[in-house]
């Protein structure tokens, strides 16, 4: 019986996906990236911190490992960005109302690479604080992030869910041996196989978890 559901946050609550592929190219500017190709690594690379994933788009893209200097210059770039881009964020569809549902039934938690500063602004921005029990963000991974909630609340990890819509979601989900389920928003990157379940709506998860 599932008892609580875990949730990333970017491209499952919010549809910012884009947005931060704004502030990856910003935090560059003028290294000549080619946009698609950030957003190749940045889809690859999905739920991982923006600490992490500036190193690998520079490093991969330049040839080089990204200087000191160059990155504090470039995370200074993205979070400006970023905080400047927070009002521009909209619901993923069906999720306000998901959310809502689940709420009031489950055990709920936002676990996400965003910076922990960062994603308690976003979360007070929109007033989502009623429907989350905890919100954790990096520098700790999602993996440790997933441990600490199920031990704090005396979980299984077959009592959970990890709602993500990446790669390294479905790895965290997978490394707690916790089901996950895979938000397709036309992509599908994650191994839809090994999935608990694979929606296009959170919506359409409402009958399974009893809504």
């Amino acid at each position: 019986m599932i008892r609580a559901v875990f949730f990333d946050f970017d491209g499952v609550v919010m549809d910012s996906m884009h947005l931060k592929l704004e502030s990856y190219c910003y935090a560059f500017e003028g290294e000549g990236f080619d946009p698609a190709e950030v957003n190749r690594i940045q889809t690859r690379e999905a739920g991982i911190s923006r600490h992490r994933l500036l190193g690998i788009l520079y490093e991969e893209l330049k040839g080089a490992p990204l200087p000191p200097a160059l990155f504090e210059a470039a995370l200074a770039r993205f979070n400006r960005h970023d905080d400047e881009s927070r009002a521009r964020m909209e619901f993923v569809p069906g999720t306000e109302v998901f959310l809502d549902k689940v709420a009031a039934r489950y055990y709920t938690a936002v676990v996400t690479g965003t910076p922990q500063d960062v994603i308690e602004r976003t979360v007070a921005h929109f007033g989502l604080g009623p429907y989350f029990d905890e919100v954790r963000g990096s520098p700790k991974i999602k993996v440790d992030h997933l441990l600490e909630l199920m031990q704090g609340r005396g979980l299984q990890a077959e009592e959970c869910l990890y709602i993500g819509d990446a790669v390294k979601d479905q790895e965290a989900a997978d490394a707690c041996g916790m089901p996950f389920v895979g938000l397709d928003r036309g992509d599908a990157p994650f191994a839809v196989e090994r999935a608990w379940a694979v929606v296009r709506s959170l919506a359409e998860l409402e009958p399974r978890l009893g809504l």
